[in-house]
């Protein structure tokens, strides 16, 4: 009997919603010190690997999650339904020996022919069995990401990672282990008998860089475009799947040498590394692809066949060099994709051929006005010079290669060399094997393979407490310091999600204690957003060993990756056992120095705002407060930001707000208001406060941390590139109270005020006539279409700005704390106003002090303006590291000096990164401010 069956919406539903079964899963080692699971190999030899450790699961290398039988069925809907494919067509058969199930795709599915499954005794376990074949031969091609793994409950509960010891000197540092990507711990389980290629691109201005094959036993999930730095030059990286290939024996052999011929090229080091623990291998191109080779379908990646330069692994692997002039005298290699090498060993200097220069010989002039000649030079300064071969032949105009560094640093330039050309004979110069081309891009590998690990390390952290739902990018930027020398860091994603949480909290405050006074509530929200309380829960969700917190040094890289039970992990278990240490050497303290990392409290406090940011970014407020429960934040009570209306508490009062008041703020909105209750709140003074009618000073509170992460919304948007420094500045200047009063008054909020104070009533008419005054004054003698801060003369009363941001609270609540409301007020009252007179320039009415005030909250050391006096002018010029960033003259000394702050802010607001390009003072003072490890108490201070 055969039966025919399609899988439809409702089945698809009920799969998804379904938790996986955990039961019978295969034990699993836990390494001490470590939060991941593991799963450790059998044995040391590749030929003795299996290539799945266990025929009913499959285990994903970047999370260490499993499928099993029971979680197969949701995967493959959960898959078909990301790609807009047709379900499939089940048919079963049965029998006396039970049932089997077979799966059939429509036309453009992944396979061509049915997918059977093993005889099983139930219809259910039949399909099941189907479906697990079916994720089985996606997983081999290398189309199962790790996001349709299943999740396991106990993750998120067991990764409280405390400190393993703390500074015996510096206040709030601890020390904690350092995460690796558990990818390269779970590849290198399986035998190189598949590989998985991901294609690298690297573009750049200038320079070509050739594209090449990074070759892993697993393949690497979908990363964001990478970022390196060469001399200071912005260099993208993009990385694109490959098809699997399975290889001979003989061609992993081949790429093996290869692999380590560019190791030890890049490194200028006596590299070498057995295959067993090599985490990956690289292969060159034959040719550059194109975007459309590249080019990935649903279910078919681009194969690497025919890919592969051969030739060039073959020559790569016997020998670093080649000869570079033929018997008879001719060059055997020309053009601008030559490197060539003037020593005849292998680690040693080498340059890139830019020309031959046929119209000079060894016997022309080294220099002008010299009469030493290249030959000359050679006979002096080459030990046992036995002179050429070749009377006659060209020279070769050759320029070095950029030094082996940390391209991860867009601060870090290399001197330039020498201006004058340099030349060589090609008689004593050898062809490096690799083209120039190629080599450009390998000396860039190192930096690219530690992004890559800390990127693989932000989809760990993503998929343990985030469910994969923040971008992988945003969340490694939140997880780096600026101690990591790097171009990403968190402080900008800190500020804004030091606003974001502020708002949070006041508003669960804010319902929490419905009764109480601004001050007990101000306290209550401290005991969330303190800095030790992030901290403390940072630890107990786990994140420290998450943090970025070092740079990448070269000097010590190595292809092999640090896994747990290494020797050098086995040591530094034995330290947090607290067994005896044994003197270790100063490469032994340099590997160790990597597993483990000494963070301050702040740090950890920082990176949990800086992650609730970037919550707020993929999800918005839900997807903040989910981060911020995830992060174990001390919200009780509440498991997501819509169950926070049910908490709310309707305001009784007696006051009565008339029909004006209500038309004036639903005409800055653009929509009813829900809630009059709390907008008659709103508009209640103090002086009107008795138990029957409530004052507006809890929706101030509220109002003020709205506010607070309304504008820093903005200054995040519009100024994208802008330090946390300038951002500050910007935010103090926008919600200063005596701004706030000048929109109240603008709007005519204050008129609708309900107080029984005559005091009040003067203040307001008071500042409204100077505020009007000052207005007409600013037109005048302003600038067609902005204005500055022209009511910075005043001083206001405080109650025009309680006014406004009491409203904005109100408004808050009555929408059930959605954003529709305040974001209508903002948009329609608050972002004209700060477009028009509010910027980097206006901060102060002397353009150099906010040029200084900007230096010093941006970090930079201030560089003073370099003034010159002529006969018939002044001239002042902003230089920042020998970088004349403005410029000014005028006849006027006075004028002078703010006509080039002037222009200095306007270049800065022009191009935003041009402190973080051009000037390393801030890290260098981070640096300073890290304690060493002597003094932390790591180390005996002896080298």
């Amino acid at each position: 009997m055969q039966h025919s069956t399609t899988v439809g919406q409702r089945k698809r539903q009920h799969v998804d919603s379904t938790e996986p079964s955990h039961e019978g899963s295969p034990p699993r080692k836990r390494q001490k010190g470590k939060q991941e699971v593991e799963q450790q190999p059998e044995g040391n030899s590749v030929a003795h690997r299996n290539t799945s450790l266990h025929d009913d699961l499959l285990q994903d290398a970047t999370t260490g999650r499993f499928i099993r039988s029971t979680d197969a069925p949701r995967v493959v809907q959960r898959l078909l339904s990301t790609v807009d494919e047709s379900h499939p067509k089940i048919d079963t058969e049965t029998d006396e020996d039970g049932f089997a199930c077979k799966i059939s795709f429509y036309s453009g599915g992944p396979f061509k022919g049915p997918v059977s499954g093993t005889m099983c005794s139930t219809r259910d376990l039949a399909m099941q069995s189907a479906y697990f074949q079916v994720c089985r031969r996606l997983f081999k091609r290398g189309l199962l990401d790790h996001t349709y793994f299943p999740r396991e409950n106990s993750v998120t509960t067991s990764m409280a990672s405390p400190p393993i010891e703390s500074s015996v000197s510096a206040k709030a540092v601890h020390m904690f282990s350092k995460k690796s990507a558990l990818f390269w711990a779970n590849t290198l389980q399986y035998a190189m008998k598949r590989l998985y290629p991901t294609f690298i691109t690297v573009q750049a201005d200038g320079e070509t860089h050739a594209p090449f094959i990074l070759l892993t036993r697993r393949p690497i999930p979908a990363l964001p475009i990478i970022t390196v730095f060469e001399s200071g030059r912005k260099v993208t990286v993009k990385m694109q799947p490959g098809a699997p290939w399975k290889p001979s024996q003989e061609q992993i052999h081949q790429l093996h040498g290869f692999t380590l011929r560019v190791f030890r090229t890049i490194s200028n080091k006596g590299l070498g590394s057995s295959i067993d623990k090599l985490p990956y291998l690289v292969a060159p191109l034959v040719c550059s692809l194109t975007s459309a080779e590249l080019k990935t379908h649903s279910w078919k990646l681009p194969s690497i066949s025919g890919l592969i330069a051969w030739d060039l692994v073959d020559l790569a692997k016997q020998d670093w060099k080649t000869s570079l002039i033929s018997e008879d005298g001719g060059l055997l290699a020309e053009g601008d994709d030559v490197a060539v090498q003037d020593r005849t060993v292998e680690f040693t200097n080498r340059f890139i051929l830019r020309a031959v220069r046929y119209d000079m010989n060894p016997d022309s002039k080294t220099d002008e006005g010299k009469d030493e000649t290249f030959l000359e030079r050679c006979k002096a300064r080459v030990k046992g010079f036995e002179g050429l071969k070749l009377a006659s032949q060209p020279m070769l105009e050759v320029e070095p290669f950029p030094p082996f560094s940390n391209c991860l640093n867009p601060h870090f330039i290399p001197q330039p060399s020498m201006s004058r050309p340099r030349f060589l004979i090609p008689e004593l110069c050898h062809k490096f094997v690799l083209p120039a081309s190629l080599f450009r891009s390998m000396l860039l590998l190192p930096s690219i393979m530690h992004q890559v690990d800390q990127l693989l390390v932000a989809i760990e952290l993503n998929d343990a407490l985030f469910d994969n739902t923040h971008d992988v990018e945003q969340i490694l930027s939140a997880t780096s310091s600026l101690s990591t020398y790097g171009e990403l860091n968190y402080e900008r994603l800190e500020f804004l999600g030091d606003a974001s949480l502020k708002m949070m909290s006041s508003t669960y405050c804010y319902l929490k204690m419905p009764r109480m006074k601004e001050s007990a509530i101000h306290n209550a929200r401290q005991k969330i957003i303190s800095n030790r309380v992030l901290y403390d829960s940072g630890v107990q969700a786990g994140l420290p060993p998450f943090i970025q917190n070092k740079p990448f040094i070269v000097k010590i890289w190595q292809p092999e990756i640090l896994v747990p039970g290494s020797e050098i992990s086995q040591s530094l278990e034995g330290s947090e056992k607290g067994s005896q240490a044994q003197p270790k050497g100063r490469r032994s303290k340099q590997k160790e120095s990597q597993l483990i990392q000494w963070l301050p409290e702040k740090t950890v406090a920082d990176v949990v705002e800086a992650l609730i940011a970037v919550g707020y970014l993929s999800s918005g407020n839900e997807g903040a407060f989910r981060t911020a429960k995830a992060l174990h934040l001390p919200f009780p009570d509440v498991q997501a930001w819509s169950d926070l209306w049910a908490m709310v508490v309707p305001v009784a009062t007696n006051a009565t707000l008339p029909i004006e008041s209500i038309q004036a703020v639903e005409k800055l909105i653009g929509m009813k208001i829900k809630r009059l209750d709390f907008l008659t709140q709103a508009f209640t003074h103090p002086s009107l406060y008795s138990d029957e009618i409530p004052c507006y000073e809890q929706l101030e509170f509220l109002g003020d941390a709205v506010l607070d992460f309304l504008v820093s919304r903005y200054v995040y948007n519009a100024y994208p590139k802008l330090a946390p420094g300038g951002m500050s500045l910007l935010k103090a200047a926008m919600v200063s109270n005596a701004t706030l009063a000048t929109v109240t008054v603008l709007t005519g909020l204050h008129k609708h005020l309900l107080h029984s104070s005559d005091t009040l009533t003067k203040a307001f008419a008071t500042f409204e006539t100077e505020l009007l005054e000052l207005q007409q004054r600013e037109r005048r003698k302003g600038e067609a279409g902005t204005s500055g801060q022209y009511w910075l003369e005043t001083s206001p009363s405080k109650a025009l700005a309680d006014v406004f941001e009491s409203v904005l609270g109100a408004i808050y609540v009555s929408d059930g704390f959605c954003m529709d409301g305040v974001d209508a007020l903002f948009d329609n009252v608050l972002k004209p106003f700060y477009q028009n007179h509010i910027s980097l320039q206006s901060l102060s009415p002397h353009p150099s002090k906010t040029l200084y005030d900007l230096f010093h909250q941006l970090g930079y050391d201030l560089h003073s303006p370099i003034f010159q006096c002529a006969e018939t002018y002044f001239l002042d010029q902003v230089v920042v590291h020998s970088v004349i960033l403005a410029s000014a003259t005028d006849k006027s000394s006075s004028l002078v000096s703010r006509m080039a702050a002037a222009a200095a802010l306007d270049a800065l607001q022009g191009d935003l990164d041009f402190m973080t390009r051009t000037c390393d003072c801030r890290t260098a003072q981070a640096s300073k401010k890290q304690p060493s490890r002597a003094q932390l108490g790591y180390e005996d201070g002896e080298d």
